[in-house]
């Protein structure tokens, strides 16, 4: 009945699966829709001197989210695209294009039928992926996700991570990693400490969000929205019963961003943003044509 997706998935499921937008995830607590947005970094290790500028992520070992993704793949991406930096190997296969610049890749998904139309794509796309035989290079891969794909790139089976802002700081938190060891590549070229995101991101992608099917009814949608909204008063962030459960905190089972990303402080009502493009903006859209553009 109900999905939480980052937005760019959500713009996939809304455009080929007539899903809808219900609630946001709010990553900080104020007035008026501060903390909808989160910013896509891209890291890499301090000690790579390798790395100085982008064109330097050419022949990189390459640590994606997944493919379809926003901060680990649309933006990042649609970015090197842009800028002349990453070639278009075929067009509407961007996984082919990535492929062609990035010495080797973890791009979970790459394989799938819905984002390797021709059955063609280069398995080098998950040569970097570590998951078993039914896990390898899927969501499920241990370097999947954002978590997933900054080990993969902190562990040194790939040179560079393309995450989300909070990424760092919640990988490193129960782990032997400390955020000082690493650092932020800006689209300057220039690189920054890994805590300003601030200054040294690839763009602002509106949050993730909790999605139904269109094909409910607007009763039942507004059951579930408030619903979602009674779980998040009671359990969020600033929840009247977050000492009985933490509606916004995975770590005790085993894994980060379970049922909702863990930096989320409440879930926010999107209103009358009821479809996937109304959410995603405009700026996204423009993303996604990028790789198509000869």
């Amino acid at each position: 009945d109900l999905l939480t997706l980052d937005p760019g998935l959500a713009y996939t499921a809304g455009e080929y699966y007539t899903m809808m937008p219900l609630m946001a995830e709010r990553y900080q607590l104020g007035g008026g829709d501060s903390g909808l947005t989160f910013k896509p970094v891209v890291v890499v290790r301090k000690d790579n001197t390798a790395i100085q500028s982008l064109e330097d992520l050419e022949g990189a070992r390459s640590c994606h989210t997944g493919v379809g993704m926003a901060a680990g793949w649309v933006y990042p991406v649609a970015e090197l695209i842009d800028a002349g930096v990453m070639g278009i190997a075929e067009c509407n296969v961007p996984v082919k294009s990535a492929d062609a610049f990035f010495e080797s890749m973890c791009a979970p998904g790459g394989l799938a039928r819905f984002y390797n139309p021709f059955g063609n794509n280069p398995v080098s796309v998950c040569a970097n992926c570590r998951g078993g035989y039914e896990d390898y290079c899927t969501g499920n891969d241990p370097y999947a996700g954002y978590e997933g794909a900054f080990e993969c790139m902190a562990s040194g089976a790939g040179d560079v991570a393309f995450v989300r802002d909070h990424t760092i700081a919640e990988a490193t938190a129960n782990s032997t990693h400390n955020p000082n060891d690493f650092e932020l590549l800006c689209l300057d070229g220039s690189r920054a400490p890994w805590d300003q995101s601030g200054l040294c991101n690839w763009g602002e992608v509106a949050s993730h969000v909790v999605m139904t099917s269109a094909i409910r009814d607007s009763a039942l949608r507004a059951d579930y929205t408030m619903l979602l909204d009674l779980l998040s008063r009671d359990f969020g962030d600033e929840g009247a019963h977050k000492d009985i459960f933490e509606l916004f905190t995975s770590v005790n089972f085993g894994r980060a961003n379970l049922l909702f990303s863990d930096a989320t402080r409440e879930l926010r009502d999107v209103g009358s943003r009821d479809s996937y493009y109304t959410w995603v903006g405009e700026e996204f859209r423009e993303k996604l044509l990028v790789p198509d553009r000869k």
